[in-house]
C-alpha cells in the first residue's frame, strides 16, 4: 500500500477500492461456470475459466500467469458490497485478511477478479521483504 491523494487533497495510507461504475467490459460476456467457482471461493479456478474462455490470447496469458503466482488468497461473494462511506464497490482486497470480496451483481467479471487478483499478488509481493523488487521500491522510497 502506498499513500494517494483522496478527495479532501489529504494523504491516506487506505488501500484503493474498484468503485462499481469504473468496472468496464474487458473481454465480453463471462463464462457461467465463473461465478459458480467464485461462490464457491475458488479464484484460481475462476482465473483459469478466463485464460481458457477468453478470445484475447494476452488476457488469456495474464490470467493463467496471475493464477499460477497466487497463493492462498480467499474469494469471498457478498451482495451490494460497499466501503466505508456506503459507496457501492464491484470488488476489494484486504491485505490483512488476504481476501478478495466481489460484489454477487456487479464483480462477477473478468475486470474485477483481475483487478483484486493483481491487488493480492503485489500486496504479497511487497510483504516478502527479500524479493528485488521490494527491496529496489525501499531503498527509492526509503
Amino acid at each position: 500500500m502506498g499513500f494517494w491523494t483522496n478527495a479532501n487533497n489529504t494523504q491516506s495510507r487506505q488501500t484503493k477500492n474498484l468503485a462499481a461504475d469504473a468496472v468496464v467490459a474487458v473481454d465480453g460476456p463471462v463464462h457461467p461456470m465463473m461465478g459458480a467457482v467464485l461462490m464457491q471461493g475458488n479464484v484460481k479456478g475462476a482465473l483459469r475459466i478466463i485464460a481458457a474462455t477468453t478470445g484475447n490470447k494476452r488476457l488469456a496469458n495474464v490470467a493463467r500467469r496471475l493464477g499460477d503466482k497466487l497463493g492462498d488468497t480467499k474469494v469471498e461473494v457478498v451482495e451490494n458490497l460497499t466501503d466505508e462511506l456506503g459507496v457501492p464497490m464491484a470488488g476489494h482486497f484486504d491485505p490483512k485478511t488476504n481476501t478478495i470480496r466481489l460484489d454477487a451483481k456487479t464483480g462477477i467479471n473478468t475486470h474485477t477478479v483481475l483487478h483484486e487478483t493483481t491487488h493480492a499478488l503485489t500486496s504479497a509481493t511487497l510483504a516478502n521483504k527479500s524479493n528485488p523488487a521490494t527491496k529496489k521500491l525501499e531503498k527509492l522510497f526509503n
